[in-house]
């Protein structure tokens, strides 16, 4: 029992720490509903959002601002067989300066990732109950 508690109790100060929050101080989360552009800043080697929440048929634009090639990679993580047949899985050269536009019209979760640096991840939740957050 007493690990169990240390286990928890690590978890709790471990997962705190890594979001930058002392315990008991409130952190503001952005709203990522309704958002449709995802960039790469220069120098950051990461996508932000790492996470939107969109409704079907929202066009999602991704940016790359940074000053490196990236190679973008989004699949679909639905069990759905026509929104797998009508949204084959994107994949595209994302070099500096420039934009991709990707239009998804099935409800369901779509990993991103840079085929080149395996630390640059998120994803586009779609579904149709989804206020916007603008």
């Amino acid at each position: 029992m007493r690990k169990l508690i240390f286990v928890i109790s690590f978890q709790i100060v471990f997962f705190s720490l890594a979001a930058g929050v002392s315990p008991g101080e409130e952190k503001k989360v952005k709203d990522v509903r309704g958002l449709t552009a995802i960039t790469v800043e220069k120098g950051t080697l990461a996508f932000s959002p790492k996470i939107i929440l969109v409704k079907p048929g929202t066009a999602i634009t991704f940016a790359n601002q940074d000053d490196r090639e990236h190679f973008l990679m989004l699949s679909s993580a639905t069990s759905s067989q026509t929104a797998m047949e009508e949204e084959p899985p994107l994949n595209e050269p994302l070099p500096p300066g420039a934009k991709i536009t990707h239009k998804i019209t099935h409800i369901g979760i779509y990993p991103y990732f840079c085929g080149i640096h395996n630390q640059m991840w998120g994803m586009v939740m779609v579904d149709n109950n989804v206020g916007s957050g603008k």
